[in-house]
């Protein structure tokens, strides 16, 4: 649920093709976490961003379906307070951000 709206079509892609599936069951959360412990639990499927489920996937407690399927891609910003003079520091902390997603995804 997001602003009281259900996500009950999950979006998927595969070599140019998509198509869009639409799911029920007999929970609704509005908490993401909320669904990855059901999942953990074995009460269903989540879809949920690969970042988010990771650590579960690399120890087994999760597993991905349809492999060769890719899920809908969200951005991930990084909110500064102003672009000018932006601290070697910040870039330092981005530069490892970007790194460390694309091996989260890679994993």
């Amino acid at each position: 649920m997001l602003d009281e709206t259900v996500n009950d079509r999950w979006r998927f892609s595969k070599d140019g093709e998509d198509i869009e599936v639409t799911v029920r069951g007999d929970r609704v959360a509005d908490d993401s976490e909320i669904v990855r412990r059901w999942a953990l639990d074995g009460l269903g499927l989540c879809y949920r961003s690969r970042i988010d489920v990771q650590a579960d996937l690399a120890r087994g407690a999760l597993r991905v379906v349809c492999a060769d399927w890719q899920g809908n891609s969200q951005p991930l910003y990084m909110v500064l307070a102003s672009r000018r003079q932006v601290s070697p520091a910040v870039r330092a902390l981005r530069e490892f951000l970007v790194e460390r997603m694309r091996e989260a995804v890679a994993e």
